[in-house]
């Protein structure tokens, strides 16, 4: 049941650190396990959804057969299953659970796998409610910066796969990232503009009044969280990295893998391996067709390779600020 999952434990925390007396500023970082594998959600989450309702994942047979080139990529998902099929997959206590947490089946019905991981976010979202409720009651709210975003994605079915790896599908890497603070932050504003993770510490800094060391690579995110920034020339362009992460099917084959998008084109490189991607967004949103071997656009592969290039090199660390020119 919902009063037993660690998603309201990691709340009734929260809420025990807000209501305690101190004085001074403080800082509370929550981080709930779900929405995540082994898809376990409270039953009376899980009793609101209808598999048959849901929309299934993207998919196409193709996929199958294009997966096979990721063979030596590290990905929790080995093999690549049809989402579509009528496989009843659930979570079965009895199983070994750390297994079923790092290594999805082959066979799955997508339908009943989002269902579940849908159940799994409206529990976060309620207790995330609770979490505002109790600054409000509190005397907090008004006075609190309140960040909610998570750390990834989820494949759920999308071409075949489920949980996570060195991929940069859509639905890994485009995560949501909410941020209030009445009186600071403009209400009801929505944008398009290009952010990125990195961009939540120097946020932070800036929201606080301190100054923001020149070696942050992210860019604060106050001007466009005002209104003031325009968000069609905020960032150009969004990275992302794979980096031999723990918890791959394939720990034997270390992956390095790099992403570049800029709000049409992503190129996705896997290093090592002469294996590239390259996804015309506004054209096949889906990520279905790989243009990287396509003749018709080697010039822009090319231009958009150097690019790639360059804000990789970008993240390189150029040390302290200098004093001068030596």
């Amino acid at each position: 049941p919902a009063e037993l999952h660690q998603t309201t434990w990691s709340t009734e925390m929260a809420i025990r650190f807000i209501n305690e007396k101190r004085d001074g500023p403080w800082m509370l970082s929550m981080n709930p396990f779900d929405p995540h594998p082994p898809y376990d959600p409270a039953p009376e989450y899980l009793e609101r959804y209808d598999p048959e309702t849901l929309p299934p994942p993207l998919f196409r047979e193709s996929d199958l057969e294009r997966q096979k080139l990721f063979a030596n990529v590290c990905q929790q998902a080995v093999a690549p299953g049809n989402p579509l099929g009528e496989s009843n997959f659930r979570y079965n206590a009895e199983e070994d659970f750390t297994q079923f947490a790092c290594h999805p089946p082959s066979e799955f019905n997508g339908r009943k796998v989002k269902a579940a991981y849908y159940a799994m976010v409206e529990h976060v979202d309620h207790e995330f409610g609770r979490l505002v409720d109790a600054l409000e009651t509190a005397g907090q709210l008004d006075n609190t910066l309140i960040i909610f975003h998570s750390d990834h994605g989820e494949t759920l079915g999308d071409h075949g796969q489920l949980y996570k790896g060195c991929r940069f599908w859509e639905g890994l890497v485009h995560v949501p990232l909410m941020f209030a603070w009445k009186g600071r932050i403009q209400e009801g504003l929505i944008s398009d503009a290009l952010v990125e993770l990195v961009d939540i510490m120097p946020t932070v800094m800036d929201a606080a009044g301190l100054d923001i060391p020149a070696n942050v690579q992210g860019k604060s995110l106050m001007p466009l969280l005002s209104g003031a920034a325009d968000p069609d020339i905020f960032k150009s362009e969004v990275i992302c990295h794979f980096n031999d992460a723990l918890g791959s099917a394939r720990e034997s084959l270390p992956s390095h893998a790099t992403m570049r998008f800029d709000g049409r084109y992503k190129t996705n490189i896997y290093h090592g391996l002469d294996l590239g991607e390259l996804f015309d967004l506004q054209e096949d949103p889906g990520e279905f067709v790989n243009l990287w071997d396509d003749p018709a656009y080697a010039v822009i592969k090319s231009e958009l390779v150097l690019k790639h290039m360059d804000a990789i090199m970008a993240t390189s660390d150029a040390g302290i600020e200098r004093a001068g020119r030596y």
